[in-house]
């Protein structure tokens, strides 16, 4: 994703957890604990197929203004994750990436929880832009 503003600010906002059900879809709640950056737990309240999930992700890269990595085994679904910031001019490109494990969660499901990620991580990225460009 394409984002009219410089890298810095795009990562302060991205980077700043208060921020994630401003723009992270289906992020229904958010807090922390220690201090921000590397080691940091985040816990994130989502609600999926109807049922309250709430995870626990671990902060494993925190590298201002260029990256942001995760990982969680909290849940049915364990996921590691990452931010990637990229100027282009005076933009910034955001990359999202992330591996999925779903051993835990029955055959039948994986497809739609698959498809669930996807959509919400896209959506997620397109209310980014849409949050910083008209800020």
């Amino acid at each position: 994703m394409l984002i009219n503003r410089s890298r810095e600010d795009v990562f302060a906002y991205v980077g700043d957890i208060h921020n994630d059900t401003r723009w992270q879809a289906g992020v229904k709640a958010v807090r922390y604990e220690g201090p921000p950056g590397e080691g940091m737990r985040i816990i994130q309240v989502r609600v999926v197929l109807g049922k309250r999930v709430e995870t626990v992700a671990v902060c494993t890269r925190f590298a201002p203004p260029q990256t942001i990595a995760f990982t969680s085994d909290s849940s049915e679904v364990t996921f590691a994750g990452s931010y990637a910031f990229a100027s282009v001019g005076e933009r910034t490109r955001v990359t999202f990436s992330m591996e999925v494990q779903m051993d835990r969660v029955p055959r039948l499901l994986r497809g739609v929880i698959a498809g669930r990620i996807q959509r919400e991580a896209a959506t997620s990225l397109t209310t980014l832009k849409q949050v910083l460009e008209t800020a």
